[in-house]
């Protein structure tokens, strides 16, 4: 799995598999989406992560983050040992969000998407 970046609509883009094609949008080539490493992001954006049976629950924050049209968390994707699943936030509701995990699966890594820093990974 990797990440896209559109420059000019600001789009993200998922690449399920690995390939060798250059993906595009907007006339021009996406760039990889990078994750950020500053320890400073890491720590304002820190999860909040509970699991309850098959429930998976991830909350971004050490208080509520911000959840504006100029200031927020686009989306929080899970990478797990039977794939990955994506769910976007709301302008104006907490940032959190619930999966429902399959028999058997486990979350690998998680990761988040805001719109001023960039993807982040975030610590399990």
């Amino acid at each position: 799995m990797k990440l896209y970046h559109c420059t000019s609509c600001n789009q993200v883009f998922i690449g399920m598999f690995e390939s060798e094609s250059i993906m595009n949008c907007c006339g021009q080539n996406l760039e990889d989406l990078q994750v950020i490493s500053n320890e400073e992001e890491q720590e304002m954006h820190k999860p909040q992560i509970r699991q309850v049976g098959n429930f998976f629950t991830v909350t971004i924050g050490h208080q509520d983050h911000p959840m504006l049209e100029v200031h927020q968390v686009e989306f929080i994707l899970i990478k797990t040992n039977q794939g990955f699943q994506y769910k976007r936030l709301e302008i104006g509701k907490k940032p959190q969000v619930t999966f429902i995990l399959d028999y058997n699966e486990m979350v690998d890594e998680v990761f988040a998407y805001c719109n001023l820093k960039g993807l982040i990974h975030l610590k399990l």
